[in-house]
């Protein structure tokens, strides 16, 4: 794969595990932007793995940010902005003060993918290079980032 096609293809990775983990997403955590999810379908009632990985699915073959990011947006309600700003903003901490779901390592996650796209918007090869060797240390609260990555392998029907 070129430069383009890989950011491509981790731009997708990461807007798939985004969503995944925004499927956690509950009114006590973050009571504005729970308001414009649409809380109440199957993505985030149970359904956020199986659904995540068939909207990946889908957008496999497309090679545009706003393409593959649409029908995420469409099923969720919520822009990548939005996910950016839950996790940012919204009280991700467990009973224990640790955090099962959200919290900073996604903050990254999701300024990482905010990034990413605009990058590969400007066609900035150079920074995109750089950008997807730094993606590649990034962890989460279940450790390395890119370690999920096959995630969207699984469930598939």
């Amino acid at each position: 794969m070129n430069t383009r096609e890989t950011a491509i293809y981790i731009f997708r990775k990461l807007v798939f595990l985004l969503y995944l983990e925004i499927g956690a997403l509950q009114p006590a955590v973050h009571p504005a932007i729970a308001k414009k999810a649409k809380l109440k379908t199957a993505f985030f009632q149970r359904e956020k793995e199986r659904q995540a990985t068939e909207l990946y699915h889908m957008t496999e073959t497309l090679d545009q940010p706003d393409e593959i990011l649409a029908p995420y947006q469409e099923r969720t309600g919520l822009s990548l902005m939005d996910v950016h700003k839950a996790f940012l903003e919204g009280d991700w901490r467990n009973k224990f003060g640790g955090f099962n779901f959200g919290g900073p390592k996604w903050v990254r996650v999701a300024e990482s993918a905010l990034e990413l796209r605009g990058l590969i918007e400007k066609e900035d090869w150079e920074e995109v290079e750089v950008l997807l060797h730094e993606i590649k240390g990034l962890k989460t609260n279940q450790g390395y980032l890119i370690n999920q990555f096959e995630r969207t392998d699984r469930r598939q029907r």
